[in-house]
């Protein structure tokens, strides 16, 4: 039977976040989602899109190649309209 250990649980929380912080875990102190694309400022609604519609297609993919190919795609004028839910919904 599997027993839940609140108190444990938060320990480890505080351990995982502290090596990830400091040493990192599996060699990354990072995530591929931290590097924005060019000119777009954390926060800001197109912060939100390229993190919400990128994220919607992340199922058992490379987490790397998927971040770095949806920035490429952000940066590129001719992709760029993939993030905005309007221009993509009008696209033909």
């Amino acid at each position: 039977m599997i027993r839940t250990d609140i108190d444990r649980g938060k320990e480890l929380a505080k351990l995982l976040h502290e090596a990830f912080r400091t040493t990192g875990i599996h060699g990354r102190k990072d995530m591929p989602e931290d590097d924005l694309p060019a000119s777009v400022v954390r926060g800001s609604l197109e912060h939100i899109l390229f993190l919400t519609l990128t994220v919607s297609i992340d199922y058992q993919r490379d987490a790397n190649v998927l971040w770095s190919n949806a920035r490429r795609s952000f940066e590129d004028a001719g992709t760029r309209y993939l993030f905005d839910p309007r221009r993509l919904n009008d696209a033909p």
